[in-house]
């Protein structure tokens, strides 16, 4: 293998072990002796990639918005996209440890990093973009700003996520979430939206990115 590919190998190793340990334990129970343990590597090949526990928990945090920027939604509702993200992301977090691993530290960074939770707002402002799209298609029922909106959808799905967390190991994500929209969609759009978008689980999902590199 191609000494630069072997750095990528050995780079996403070393971030899925962490993650794994990170999902686990927590940060703050998490030591570097543990992610080495996990992914069988060398102190030395995590310390050429990653200079300390809180950069490895950085890296991970950010597949959150790596996920989102490669997001292909195949809708052309606004609201549709919307909907179909959300279920995206529920299996994304069934798939994937790093996304996990993400959300958890996401969750704990106020006690390893300064105040700030980019992920959340990423997330805010991804879904206010979409939010406006509706609004200037006039999808949206009058009075509602696509801010507001965006933060108020966010903070549920966040919350959901850990109460089905706490209570169903996530086994009934999909079912809260069908209830969620259900209950918010007729608030906040058109009735011909309504009638429209479909809240299920798309048949097909957006397109995977490909590993962290």
């Amino acid at each position: 293998m191609p000494r630069q590919a072997r750095a990528v190998a050995t780079r996403h190793a070393v971030l899925l072990a962490a993650a794994a340990v990170f999902e686990r334990e927590g940060y703050a129970a998490s030591g570097i002796s543990d992610i080495l343990a996990e992914g069988g590597v060398t102190r030395g090949a995590l310390y050429f990639h990653f200079g300390s526990k809180e950069e490895l928990a950085q890296a991970i945090i950010a597949e959150q918005q790596a996920w989102l920027d490669h997001l292909q939604p195949r809708a052309h509702s606004p609201l549709q996209v919307a909907v179909d993200t959300s279920y995206g992301f529920i299996q994304e977090l069934a798939d994937s440890v790093l996304m996990r691993a993400s959300v958890r530290l996401t969750i704990e960074q106020g006690t390893f990093l300064p105040a700030g939770a980019p992920a959340y707002h990423a997330w805010a402002d991804r879904a206010e973009e979409v939010f406006e799209q509706a609004r200037s298609m006039g999808h949206l029922q009058p009075g509602w700003k696509p801010r507001e909106l965006a933060l108020m959808c966010t903070s549920c799905i966040t919350g959901l996520q850990l109460s089905s967390t706490a209570l169903s190991a996530r086994s009934d994500m999909t079912r809260r979430l069908h209830v969620f929209w259900k209950a918010v969609l007729p608030g906040i759009a058109t009735p011909e939206q309504v009638e429209a978008v479909r809240i299920t689980p798309p048949r097909r999902r957006a397109t995977r990115r490909p590993p962290v590199a």
